[in-house]
């Protein structure tokens, strides 16, 4: 979207800059969203957060067409401390990112 709308504005901006900040959101999106919306569970001192992993059809054939069960292969995530400091660290390193290549957009055309 922030390339189309550059686009449609005629700005330019550092495309490289946008290219790494899109593969580091990928990398760290995947973190955050099983933080915020996993099931959490401690065993033996332990956080974890599981992982539900499988496939489900996009859409049956027909109402009712669909017969059976999702295949579900759960996983426990460590998610201490440390973890999560990680995180949160890798979720400050995107917002210097961001305003790196904010810095890098020129609206004087």
């Amino acid at each position: 979207m922030i390339r189309d709308l550059a686009e449609y504005k005629k700005v330019t901006y550092d495309t490289e800059a946008l290219k790494e900040l899109l593969v580091a959101i990928e990398a760290v999106s995947v973190r955050r969203d099983l933080i915020t919306h996993g099931q959490w569970g401690f065993v033996d001192g332990t956080h974890f957060v599981l992982r539900s992993t499988g496939n489900w059809p996009k859409q049956p054939v027909a109402i009712g067409a669909y017969t059976g069960s999702r295949r579900v292969m759960p996983e426990g995530v460590k998610m201490n401390l440390p973890e999560l400091r990680t995180l949160r660290a890798d979720i400050i390193k995107l917002l210097d990112m961001a305003k790196t290549l904010e810095k890098s957009f020129n609206f004087a055309l």
